[in-house]
């Protein structure tokens, strides 16, 4: 993708897991659409470049858990949805 994308949706893609590298190069990104895969496990910064970022959905996933410093570096972020997850805690 072109690192001047400001907007991705993969839902419905059967992601299994969002490694650290992920969404590398993809630093204007200003909402991301991750509903209705296969997410179950999500590394600590998987998210780490992603500063501009005002929308996550991670909604309908089979995450359990979430490391505490996942958001760490989402300081633009607006929108957060984490509904229809199966966490057992939250950070």
């Amino acid at each position: 993708m072109p690192s001047t994308t400001t907007s991705v949706d993969l839902s419905h893609n059967r992601i299994p897991k969002l490694t650290n590298n992920s969404f590398h190069g993809l630093d204007k990104l200003l909402q991301l659409q991750l509903y209705n895969n296969r997410i179950a496990s999500m590394e600590e910064l998987a998210f780490a470049n992603l500063q501009q970022l005002e929308e996550l959905s991670l909604r309908g996933n089979p995450l359990v858990n979430i490391h505490p410093e996942a958001f760490l570096n989402l300081r633009s972020l607006r929108k957060l949805d984490l509904s229809e997850l199966r966490l057992t805690s939250t950070p």
